[in-house]
């Protein structure tokens, strides 16, 4: 019964195991108008589910043995080539999620307008305005109904490296923002 570890560590037995089983479909469409804009719609549904069985208490299992089901839908316009400089990206990203545990009839529907300008080859600069209406599920539920906002810089000084620094508003709050990415290659 249980993992028998190297000397002095702890067991993990089976009133420790969890099943988690997922799978999701995302079907997505992509049209390009030349080089003046890209369109693009997409559904996602997706289930995930938690089951301990037998091998935890009553009320832990209660706990433990939940399942998710969350459909996603979005619609994202982007500019193209054609406008130089500028970038404009507007999006809607709706989500719906059904079952039991935190997320039971949690929804989401954000909506947003990137406006981006290349100052120079590697640095860019961003705005966006928006809007959220979040509702979280369960027991205490948080609501969000808010006008969300972002402000920042991109700055890519090479093709495997890029740095975004920002503040914004969303999720209810305000906060600065930090990503950086540095791709390694195979070689």
């Amino acid at each position: 019964n249980g993992f028998n570890g190297p000397s002095g560590t702890t067991d993990v037995n089976s009133s420790n195991e969890a099943l988690s089983t997922s799978f999701s479909v995302a079907p997505t469409l992509r049209h390009t108008f030349s080089s003046w804009a890209t369109a693009e719609l997409g559904y996602e549904i997706s289930r995930t589910a938690f089951n301990a069985g037998n091998n935890v208490p009553t009320t832990t299992a209660q706990a433990v043995n939940q399942n998710v089901t969350t459909e996603q839908e979005h619609a994202i316009v982007t500019t193209g080539d054609e406008f130089g400089r500028f970038n404009d990206v507007a999006s809607a990203q709706l989500s719906q999620s059904n079952g039991s545990g935190a997320l039971q009839g949690a929804s989401s529907d954000v909506y947003s307008n990137t406006l981006s300008y290349a100052v120079t080859r590697t640095l860019v600069v961003n705005a966006e305005i928006g809007h959220e209406d979040i509702s979280y599920g369960g027991v205490n539920a948080v609501k969000i109904n808010d006008m969300t906002w972002n402000g920042g810089l991109v700055w890519t000084p090479s093709p495997d490296t890029s740095v975004s620094l920002g503040y914004g508003h969303q999720q209810g709050g305000s906060s600065f923002n930090l990503d950086a990415t540095y791709a390694t290659s195979a070689d």
